[in-house]
């Protein structure tokens, strides 16, 4: 900020004030400029058949619709959610990516379930 620094020796101007902040990184949520990012994942069910998934904010927790047949690596943008711009009265976006997620082990019931899923695509 202009003379916002010390007083200057002999009743000269005050000088000028820097600040430098350092902005720790989150473990969740990564900035990007004024825009965030997040990862959210997904059950095969919950990208299959859509449903509702939690996601973090800036402001806090915000649940979001998942639409039925939302592709791996696809996102949603949250406009409005990310981070404020200075001097113009803005908020960038936070930007949802999903990742589905490929169980790596199933109960007999999800095994049969599956199977039976894998002979109904053969089909068509």
């Amino acid at each position: 900020a202009e003379y916002m620094g010390e007083e200057a020796p002999r009743a000269g101007q005050p000088g000028n004030l820097f600040v430098r902040l350092r902005v720790d990184e989150h473990p969740v949520l990564e900035r990007d400029g004024a825009d965030i990012h997040v990862m959210a994942p997904l059950t095969i069910a919950q990208a299959v058949l859509g449903g509702k998934v939690v996601v973090p904010t800036i402001d806090g927790d915000v649940e979001i619709a998942v639409a039925p047949g939302t592709q791996p690596d696809e996102k949603r943008v949250l406009r409005n959610r990310g981070v404020p711009k200075l001097r113009q009265g803005t908020r960038g976006s936070q930007y949802v990516h999903f990742k589905v997620i490929v169980p790596t082990q199933l109960s007999d019931k999800q095994k049969t379930l599956m199977t039976e899923f894998r002979a109904e695509e053969e089909k068509t």
